[in-house]
């Protein structure tokens, strides 16, 4: 007698490499769970929303342009997911409320499937709190984000950079010579040597939107005349969150094209109450770095520390790396432009665990002004929260990558966090993976024990609803159709790859076509 089939009804909202490598993993594990022969069959139906009209979140606009083909096979496999009919549907173009907006709720959302999973990024940007700061917002200081979603094509982004920039007195008008990024991870690298590869390179060799190239290419484009990015982090080089790899090219593979120029303030000779300060770039005796991946770093910057011209050689532009400043104030000019980062000298006092901390530099010099017009910050990212998330749960903020699900609620299916929605906006994409395992793991252990066993309503199915509400979603088929026609663009534009469709409008409409 053939044992009765049941099935997973698992909505996952985000389409880029947590949440689908998520989804992939819960059938897996699933179907190794139940491969007994007494067990019931249990078939996985997967829904897959995105806010945007093309999947890939992360995966395709978050990685800078120039490292695009060190993602492509995940997003092939992105797309090999979603093009399975029997099993899995896309939902593009449908936004999950927040703050009463959108197209669905989360709690439509819960009565319908057995599961929802979480995993819609953090795409809010966190400002420095410093002074000036707001009222440069828009006009010379950026956040990454932004700037990330001009060079990979977000539809969800847009701002006009060029007009926003140039629509105040100042020599960001003319173009900027100096550009400021505050941050010391991958985010705030990618967004310097973005800024530094030469235009036509970019345009040769990379998928970068041609807005973005309009800014760098055009000769009143306000990025076209960037000669040196200052890159200002609080820490120190032992705790710079670079990548090995990504810094390793910019500081070698990229030594024709980019000078970098690694500095950090002198350390102290003595402290209060004997406090001991580590050399910036010296072995402490007793450090015990976090990572390989972090030693490797430190040696990279150590390595480089030092040497350097005021003005780059041979035409190259520069990386000016300054360690343990502090941000504190914008300059700002008396027609109200950018003139500045006023930043405070910091020292790495040892803290007697292995580790060293900042703290602000005794009887040092006092503020520096590090020149620039344009300021760009990279202070990482929130999630943002969603409409009718569970009691307590309003902030996502330290769950610190926990797989269990949020708090419960009677009669509503179990909501898990995966991605950077669940850890913070860090690490790179195999990290998501690792955590996609731990949370899929949960998910099915808890599934397969009752916890999540449910029937959800039998309402009406998603698509019907939204189409219902007159939501223009977008399926799998319609994203085929605007991924062939990106090809098409780029290949007659005569690029190393597609060149990205950044107006969700005119993906729609695309995906709305006839084949």
């Amino acid at each position: 007698m053939a044992s009765a089939t049941k099935e997973l009804k698992l909505c996952v909202v985000g389409s880029g490499p947590a949440g689908v490598y998520c989804a992939q993993q819960v059938e897996k594990k699933v179907e190794k769970a139940t491969a007994g022969a007494g067990d019931p069959k249990v078939v996985v139906k997967t829904d897959v929303i995105d806010r945007r009209p093309a999947p890939g979140g992360l995966a395709r606009y978050g990685v800078a342009p120039d490292h695009a083909p060190s993602v492509s096979a995940v997003l092939d496999t992105v797309d090999a997911f979603l093009h399975r009919r029997q099993t899995t549907r896309f939902f593009g173009n449908v936004q999950v409320k927040t703050k009463d907006a959108g197209d669905v709720s989360l709690d439509d959302l819960r009565r319908r499937y057995d599961a929802v999973v979480l995993a819609n990024g953090a795409d809010r940007p966190n400002e420095l709190g410093i002074q000036n700061e707001r009222e440069l917002t828009g006009r010379g200081v950026f956040s990454a984000r932004q700037v990330v979603a001009a060079y990979c094509g977000d539809p969800m982004e847009r701002l006009d950079y060029s007009s926003r920039v140039g629509a105040f007195p100042g020599p960001a008008a003319e173009g900027a010579t100096d550009v400021v990024v505050v941050g010391a991870g991958n985010v705030a690298l990618d967004v310097a040597r973005m800024l530094l590869t030469p235009p036509d390179a970019l345009e040769r060799d990379t998928e970068a939107s041609r807005s973005f190239l309009d800014l760098v290419q055009s000769p009143n484009g306000p990025l076209s005349k960037v000669e040196r990015v200052h890159l200002v982090a609080r820490r120190g080089p032992r705790s710079a969150a670079f990548a090995p790899r990504e810094l390793r090219e910019i500081l070698q593979k990229r030594s024709d094209q980019i000078e970098a120029v690694v500095t950090a303030p002198e350390r102290p000779t003595s402290g209060e109450g004997g406090a001991r300060f580590a050399d910036p770039f010296a072995d402490v005796p007793g450090f015990k770095p976090a990572s390989r991946a972090q030693k490797r770093v430190f040696k990279l910057l150590r390595d480089h520390h030092g040497g350097g011209s005021e003005v780059a050689k041979g035409g190259r532009r520069q990386l000016i790396f300054h360690f343990l400043h502090r941000p504190v104030g914008f300059e700002v000019g008396e027609g109200g432009e950018l003139l500045g980062l006023r930043a405070a000298p910091m020292a790495e006092r040892d803290d007697g665990n292995g580790g060293v901390v900042p703290v602000p530099l005794p009887g040092g010099p006092g503020e520096i002004l590090v020149p620039c017009q344009i300021a760009i910050v990279a202070a990482s990212q929130a999630t943002i929260a969603l409409d009718g998330l569970p009691s307590g749960s309003e902030s996502l903020e330290g769950r610190g990558g926990s797989a269990v699900a949020l708090e419960r609620e009677p009669g509503k299916a179990p909501v898990y966090m995966c991605g950077w929605a669940n850890r913070g906006a860090r690490g790179i994409i195999g990290a998501s993976m690792v955590d996609a395992d731990e949370v899929s793991g949960a998910l099915v252990a808890e599934y397969l024990g009752g916890g999540c066993e449910r029937r959800p309503s039998s309402g009406e199915d998603l698509a019907e609803a939204l189409r219902e509400r007159g939501v223009d979603y977008v399926d799998a088929d319609g994203w085929r159709r605007i991924r062939v026609e990106e090809e098409r663009r780029g290949r007659s534009a005569g690029r190393g790859g597609a060149e990205k469709i950044a107006s969700a409008e005119e993906m729609v409409a695309i995906a709305r076509a006839s084949p």
